[in-house]
């Protein structure tokens, strides 16, 4: 009688541990399966001797266990070549158990889908340019931009801008008077986005710089009394440019930009006199005109 009472506090203590077993287990993501290891052994519809028998189960068969219900399992077969699963309860004198981890269950896959900025721009701007140079005076400066990011990083922009500066005049250059620069230029971007909105990046590129200079009223009045026209001429050159700025984008579309570049520009001029009775002329070019120019802008983009 000890004996029997000894066995079945064992039992418990058994089906206790495989209860705790198979519900630690499935924290972690583990199986726990039953493999056939006597013959005899049937999967029945209730979890008593008496009840339905659904199949016969060879030696090895392998059961995934369900449920635990006292010396019973309830467990399901492999799906047959039906892809018919079927499941029973059996005797666990007929079984041992196994334990394997659980197939990883496929995620669900999450498309994010990237927010990609459109990537042509069209915009304006406006700002105050500089010359470095003392005789020149800085003026305000405005125009247009084009823009279109090859990558997320990389992008060009064509921008075209005009300025006037004030011009003091030097006795071996440019007389008193007022030169306008129309830069058109090509840059390559490389930005560097902190976040959705803010987008700082650097710049450098090339530019043709259109410039045109008029003399002081004053000065060609002067002239035209004693008989003589006088001109002075600017010719157009090529320049260099490079700077840093920022982009922040309202909405995906519309982004205002502020930016700060230093262009380097050097030029040639002439200058020319004409004798208003004979027609005769003298003429002649005059020393590397340097048209370095700080530029600090800011603009209104649209992306399409």
């Amino acid at each position: 009688m000890k004996n029997k009472f000894l066995k079945v506090n064992i039992c418990i203590i058994y089906f206790f541990l495989i209860i705790l077993i198979i519900s630690t287990l499935n924290l972690y993501s583990l199986e726990i399966k039953a493999r056939v290891i006597k013959e005899g052994a049937v999967l029945r519809l209730n979890p008593e001797r008496e009840s339905t028998v659904i199949k016969n189960l060879p030696l090895g068969a392998i059961l995934e266990i369900e449920e635990i219900v006292g010396e019973w399992l309830k467990g399901k077969l492999p799906p047959d070549e039906r892809g018919f699963v079927i499941s029973g309860y059996v005797h666990k004198s007929f079984v041992t158990f196994e334990i394997e981890p659980a197939p990883a269950k496929p995620r669900k896959r999450i498309e994010q889908k990237e927010e990609r900025r459109p990537a042509f721009g069209l915009g304006i701007s406006g700002g105050y340019a500089s010359p470095t140079e003392s005789i020149y005076d800085g003026g305000a400066m405005f125009g247009g931009r084009i823009s279109y990011s090859i990558t997320k990083n990389i992008g060009i922009e064509l921008k075209g801008l005009a300025y006037q500066s004030p011009v003091d005049g030097e006795p071996e250059g440019l007389s008193a008077g007022k030169i306008t620069f129309v830069p058109i230029q090509l840059s390559v971007l490389v930005r560097f986005p902190i976040e959705k909105r803010i987008v700082p990046y650097v710049g450098f590129g090339a530019g043709y710089y259109l410039n045109s200079f008029e003399i002081d009223s004053e000065i060609v009045d002067d002239w035209e009394d004693l008989g003589f026209d006088i001109e002075e001429k600017v010719e157009h050159k090529l320049g260099y440019h490079f700077g840093l700025g920022i982009d922040y984008f309202f909405s995906s579309n519309l982004a205002i930009n502020a930016d700060f570049s230093y262009c380097l520009v050097e030029s040639k001029g002439s200058w020319s006199i004409t004798d208003q009775a004979s027609g005769a002329q003298v003429s002649e070019d005059f020393g590397d005109l340097n048209f370095n120019t700080i530029m600090v802008g800011i603009g209104l983009t649209y992306f399409f």
